[in-house]
Formats: C-alpha cells, sequence, structure tokens
C-alpha cells in the first residue's frame, strides 16, 4: 500500500513537471488497416465534427482488391466502414463532399475515371463514367461556383455537382506533361502542374486555365536535369505556392543517400510571374508530397525522404512572409516505432483547433499498411511562445542533439550558458546534472542547510544537490564532500540515470541483453549492470564506434539526450 501511495503521488510529480505541450514531433497514431496484404489510403475530407478517409486493399501493379471508406469523429474513433465488394477491380482515388451530408469519389474502375456517388453513411446511390477514352484520374477539386473538376493524365474536366458534364480540356503542350496536382483560385481559375518531358530533360511546368477552359498562361522553371512541380496550393493574397524537386543526376532518380535531388518551392503571382525560389539544401529532400494552406494563412509542407541516408517524412511550416519556423522529423527510418518502416503520406488536412489528419500506408516486410495519424503543428504564435528564445541559441543548429536540447530549454529543464549560446560539445559539471535531474523529476527543492561540508549554503546548486542526497541519488566520499563543480564522467551519469529511473518507476528488473558496448570488459560487474539496464529500457546509447566510454566526461549535447530520453521513458511507464 505504501509503495502504491508514492506512485500515485509520483503520477501528480510526473503531470506538472513533464509538461503536455502539442509537440510537433509527436504523431498520433489513429487506425491502422492490415485486413489484407496491401492496404493502402488516398484521401480524407472534412465533415465539420468528423472525417472520412477513403482506401484500398491488396493494391498492386498487377492486381486490385477492393475499396473502402471509413469514418472517424475528431477523437479518432472508428463511426463506420464500408468495403466495397461490388467494386474488385475499382480504385477509390479522391474524396469531397457532396449534398445532403453525401460524398462524391473520383475512383478508377478498369483503369477508367468515374465519379461515385454516396450517402451519408457511405452506400452507393450513383456513378458517372467521366470519359470512355481517357486515362486514370489523379485529382478532384470543388471551384469556387459548386462544379466539380477532375484532372486526369491527359486532360482537365468540368462537371456540375450532379455529374452533367460541362467540358473537357485536353492538355496538349510541346513535350510529354506529367500532371501532379490541381489547385482553384479565387478568381474560380483552374492551376496544374507538373514535369514536362522535352528533348531527354524535365521542365517544372505549371499552366493556369480560366473557368471555361481557356489557357492564361504557362510557367516553367528548367534548373538542372530534372525539374518537377510535386504540389500547388492558392495563398490568401491569391499568389501560388508551389514545390517540387531538382536533380542533377543525369536522367536518374537521385537515391536518399547520394544528396543529388534538392527540393524547392516558389512563389508566383496571378499572371505567373516568380517572386521568390527558395531550395531547401542540405537535407536530402527528394520530393514534397502535400502542401496545405492552415486557416490561419501559414503553410504546411509534406516532405518524403528527408535526411541524408536516413528515409522519412519531414514536417515544414511557413509563416505568413514565406518564412520556415518550424521543421520537424515526424517519422524516421531511424525511430524505434515499426510506423517509420518506409513511410509515405498520401494527404493531408486541417481539422479543428490547427491539427493536420496525415492518410497513407508504410511499408513493412513486404507488404503495406495503410495508416491514418494526427498530426499536431504548432499554430505561428504558440510556436513562438515555445521555441522564440530556444531559436536565438545559434550554436545548436547543426548539433546531433538539435531536438533533445530544444525540446528540454523549452520545457525550462535546461538552460542556455548566455549570449544567445547553449554550448552542446562543452562539459557538464556535477552540479548542473543533478538540477537537471532534480527539475526534470520535480523533487522538492528546500533552502539549503548546509548539510553537505563541500556545498556552501549561498551556492545556487546547493538545494538541488541536498534535495538528491535526500532522495538517494547521489553519494559522497568519506568527507561527505560530493565535489559540485568537477566534471560529470559518463560512468557517474548512468548510475544517477538508472537510479532515478528506478526509485520512480519501481522498476528493478535485471537486464542482462541491452545493447552490447565493445568496452564491457573494462567496466567493473555493478558499472555493467548499470549501462545494461540504461540501454535495456531505451535511455542509453554509445558512440558510432560501439563504445560507451565511461571515463570520458559528459558533454551538454549527451546530457541532453540521457535526460530527454529518461523523461520519454518514465512518461512510457507511467501509460502502462
Amino acid at each position: 500500500m505504501r509503495r502504491l501511495i508514492l506512485l500515485i503521488l509520483f503520477g501528480c510529480v510526473l503531470h506538472l513537471w513533464f509538461p503536455q505541450t502539442s509537440n510537433a514531433q509527436e504523431v498520433e497514431e489513429i487506425a491502422r488497416y492490415e485486413d489484407t496484404d496491401n492496404e493502402k489510403l488516398f484521401d480524407c475530407v472534412d465533415n465539420g465534427d468528423s472525417y472520412a478517409v477513403i482506401g484500398h486493399d491488396n493494391w498492386n501493379y498487377s492486381a486490385l482488391g477492393h475499396s473502402y471508406i471509413s469514418n472517424y469523429d475528431y477523437e479518432g474513433t472508428l463511426l463506420w466502414h464500408i468495403k466495397y465488394e461490388e467494386y474488385d477491380d475499382a480504385l477509390f482515388m479522391q474524396i469531397i463532399k457532396g449534398d445532403g451530408g453525401g460524398y462524391i469519389v473520383c475512383a478508377n474502375i478498369d483503369k477508367l475515371p468515374y465519379l461515385i456517388y454516396l450517402d451519408q453513411e457511405g452506400q452507393v446511390v450513383n456513378e458517372v463514367q467521366i470519359d470512355e477514352t481517357s486515362q486514370s484520374a489523379l485529382e478532384m477539386e470543388i471551384d469556387q461556383e459548386g462544379n466539380i473538376i477532375i484532372m486526369t493524365y491527359d486532360a482537365l474536366y468540368k462537371f456540375k455537382k450532379d455529374g452533367t458534364f460541362i467540358f473537357k480540356v485536353a492538355f496538349e503542350f510541346t513535350g510529354k506533361f506529367f500532371p501532379e496536382d490541381m489547385a482553384i483560385s479565387e478568381d474560380n481559375s483552374y492551376l496544374v502542374c507538373g514535369p514536362r518531358y522535352i528533348g531527354g530533360t524535365d521542365d517544372a511546368f505549371m499552366v493556369k486555365y480560366t473557368s471555361d477552359g481557356k489557357e492564361v498562361w504557362t510557367n516553367k522553371i528548367s534548373y538542372k536535369y530534372l525539374d518537377n512541380y510535386k504540389v500547388i496550393t492558392v495563398l490568401d493574397n491569391g499568389d501560388y505556392f508551389l514545390a517540387g524537386w531538382t536533380n542533377s543526376n543525369e536522367g536518374h532518380f537521385a537515391s536518399n543517400t547520394d544528396n543529388k535531388g534538392t527540393a524547392f518551392y516558389t512563389i508566383l503571382d496571378k499572371d505567373g510571374s516568380r517572386k521568390t525560389v527558395e531550395f531547401i539544401e542540405d537535407k536530402g529532400c527528394l520530393a514534397p508530397v502535400e502542401v496545405v494552406k492552415m486557416d490561419d494563412g501559414t503553410i504546411l509542407m509534406i516532405l518524403s525522404r528527408s535526411y541524408k541516408g536516413d528515409t522519412g517524412i519531414t514536417m515544414m511550416q511557413f509563416d505568413k512572409n514565406y518564412k520556415v519556423y518550424n521543421e520537424s522529423m515526424i517519422f524516421s527510418e531511424n525511430d524505434s516505432s515499426d510506423r517509420s518502416s518506409d513511410t509515405y503520406i498520401k494527404e493531408v488536412l486541417e481539422i479543428a483547433n490547427h491539427n493536420v489528419i496525415a492518410v497513407g500506408a508504410f511499408y513493412e516486410y513486404r507488404d503495406y499498411i495503410g495508416i491514418v495519424h494526427q498530426l499536431n503543428p504548432y499554430s505561428y504564435g504558440d510556436y513562438l511562445k515555445r521555441y522564440g528564445e530556444v531559436d536565438k541559441m545559434t550554436d545548436i543548429k547543426q548539433s546531433w542533439a538539435n531536438h533533445y536540447i530544444r525540446e528540454l530549454v523549452a520545457d525550462k529543464v535546461l538552460n542556455g550558458v548566455g549570449n544567445k549560446q547553449f554550448n552542446p560539445t562543452g562539459k557538464l559539471t556535477k552540479a548542473q546534472f543533478i538540477k537537471m535531474i532534480v527539475e526534470l523529476l520535480g523533487i522538492e527543492v528546500t533552502k539549503a542547510k548546509g548539510s553537505l561540508p563541500d556545498c556552501e549554503v549561498d551556492k545556487w546548486y546547493t538545494p538541488y544537490i541536498e534535495a538528491a542526497f535526500d532522495y538517494g541519488l547521489i553519494s559522497v566520499d568519506e568527507q561527505n564532500n560530493f565535489y559540485p563543480n568537477e566534471n560529470i564522467s559518463r560512468k557517474a551519469m548512468v548510475v544517477i540515470i538508472v537510479d532515478a529511473y528506478e526509485k520512480y518507476t519501481g522498476d528493478y528488473s535485471e537486464l542482462t541483453s541491452g545493447f552490447y558496448y565493445k568496452d564491457f570488459d573494462q567496466m567493473t560487474d555493478e558499472l555493467a549492470r548499470y549501462v545494461h539496464k540504461a540501454s535495456g529500457v531505451g535511455i542509453l546509447e554509445g558512440n558510432a564506434e560501439g563504445y560507451f566510454m565511461p571515463e570520458d566526461m559528459l558533454t551538454r549535447d549527451q546530457g541532453a539526450r540521457v535526460i530527454y530520453m529518461l523523461r520519454e521513458r518514465i512518461k512510457y511507464w507511467m501509460n502502462q
């Protein structure tokens, strides 16, 4: 009973000291589709208090399974799900809201484009073939007059919402055009973008049409060997935000390791004149996959295969002046979660409270698994409140521990060293490390008593050291000295970390597997136990060569990661 009371009390402390802020790096998995071999999600639409998701099972290039629609409330609870057994060779590509609370789905049936009309419960009420000769449909939008605009591989179509045909505009440009995305302007003009292949090279190409299908202008970018506009959105002021990639690899798609593919974004005005072009350098970004104008006027962009040698998905946020104010790796091949295995995002949708729904799939064990995730990107104002001061620290931008440092400084667990610096490679003193632990865990700090001879009552660190000593987290020598101003070694760090973890979780299990370090034979049995435990629960890792280096002094960036991972593992334990 006493232990139970202590754990309950500690849970209250954690609630106070482990902030529950919306973290742009955190992603909540809402749904996972694993009924058949290949599950993929393609699009979603907001209902005002819920959202509908369409997808397909057993999708591959040789055979098709069945399409389906799922409806979720904003909390991620599944309301209903329908699989369309009558369509055994159909691919549901796009979905929009229809009349009376129903839906309109743009689908490819036997590789021909159709409109399928569903009621509010997902039941089929009608279908309209778009064209008997056209290639597969890619995108569908609603214009300002409520008409349906459909983009296929070879044409643009306009229908009334009831399915009545209005016009078709075939893509007839010099060279081969591969449409990627479309958008509709407030003046009801239609914008289509993609690569145009001419004479062995690709241009990033965009064309604007009037509402009656007449071409207004074209725009192209030719930077390197392969250039491609991938996504487009219309901004509040009527400008166009386009993103794509350019590749100097002479006709071959760049791999995620050679870093020859460079993502870029550009702003065009209503007349197609280019205002600015920015390249996303040194990220290995190959392809923006989605861009969305948020309700507050900021822009959210999703990019695939983001960092050199590390496949994954990155989210970038732009302010109203088109400057990046937040960049987050939301899925990484190096994540511990299985959702990171070759994840791709097909569509993103803003719902209530600046939250974003992302649908797509990830590849695992030769199969695709459909996923619905909720992202929590910061609004610009909230971002500045949390990270405004952190981002002034110029020396952490290139640090491998940038994420850990930023989060802990924003949570007031870590501090900089002044002059807009954090000094990530500097050494940590024992006093500094103990203060971090005490503040992280919310251990009660009282007025200094002077109980340790070398911790004087007027020193800033004495209350923290005495609090940690009373809780049994530190030891002293025979003269009761702690030596607070000495640099802390990795050996001393791991003992404190494991003691803190065990005392507050009650997890005293012995781990003998953990990571294997090449210098285990240089450790005492007691130290090896601590290293095994810290590694086994996911708090600790060695260097790139596989050594723990117990006698090395702990650097500030290493300390940030250790403290961050301690917090994450305790939070994980508390949620079990």
